[in-house]
């Protein structure tokens, strides 16, 4: 699932976006989000099932808020929220078999606040630039 606005598109389209609820199995990233041309912000991805997908959820939209989703045998990334500020992460089940399972940064962010993550649990490793808030996450490799 892509969530990419273009330039030209309508007022509005590139915040305030909801994921919630779908079944996404054996792609390449089961949820996206790239920030480049228009700044999307505020999105929202809660209670999917990713399954067997090289990447879970990818996002580079600030203020995201990831929360209740299950990823299972991703290979690459479970759950990455990276350049891009004031993400939210919290009460995912993320299993990637000792592959990277939850990654933040705020690469690229002028000032930035830093992200949460917060009450996880991943089967796998939890990576940050070290600007976050990461607290009470159960990590097993």
């Amino acid at each position: 699932m892509d969530i990419e606005p273009n330039k030209g598109d309508p007022i509005g389209i590139d915040h305030h976006i909801s994921v919630s609820d779908n079944r996404i199995v054996n792609c390449v990233i089961g949820v996206t989000c790239y920030n480049t041309t228009v700044g999307t912000h505020h999105l929202l991805i809660s209670s999917n099932l990713i399954s067997g997908c090289k990447t879970g959820i990818a996002t580079e939209a600030n203020e995201s808020a990831i929360i209740g989703n299950l990823v299972d045998g991703a290979t690459s990334c479970g759950i990455g929220a990276n350049n891009c500020d004031s993400c939210t992460i919290v009460a995912n089940v993320v299993d990637c078999a000792g592959n990277l399972g939850i990654y933040t940064d705020t690469n690229g962010v002028k000032s930035p606040s830093g992200h949460v993550v917060l009450n996880n649990r991943v089967r796998g490793t939890l990576a940050d630039n070290g600007r976050n808030t990461v607290s009470q996450n159960n990590v097993k490799k």
